[in-house]
């Protein structure tokens, strides 16, 4: 349960990025990244918006349910699943890296926003 609530922040963190429109505002993610480079432009969440996996075992498939099922609370939408085969554009991927980044360590993650897609990339599923 942990680490869903960990994946749960990451998505609250992509929405935070996506909800900064001045440089001069303060980005506040939890939890705190190392770095950070904000960037101009912002990405809409809709009804058209898939929810990718990639990478993910057997096993985590709690994490993808509670993924689903916060989307449907916060958002009031209910999601497009897919995996990353099916994800072209208006996206996010949740994956699991499939060669260790170092850098991150067991519960950290790297996100990337942009337009049409969002990408969380993590080692483990605590990431």
């Amino acid at each position: 349960m942990k680490n869903l609530r960990l994946l749960l922040m990451v998505v609250c963190a992509v929405l935070l990025l996506c909800a900064c429109g001045k440089k001069s505002n303060p980005i506040v993610i939890i939890p705190q990244p190392v770095e950070c480079q904000p960037k101009s432009g912002h990405f809409t969440i809709n009804d058209e918006t898939f929810l990718c996996f990639d990478n993910i075992s057997p096993e985590d498939v709690a994490l993808m349910k509670y993924i689903n099922h916060s989307y449907k609370k916060y958002f009031s939408l209910t999601p497009n699943l897919g995996d990353k085969s099916s994800c072209h554009k208006n996206y996010i991927l949740f994956s699991i890296n499939k060669k260790e980044n170092k850098e991150i360590g067991d519960e950290g993650y790297t996100l990337s926003v942009k337009k049409n897609k969002v990408i969380a990339k993590a080692n483990t599923p605590a990431g």
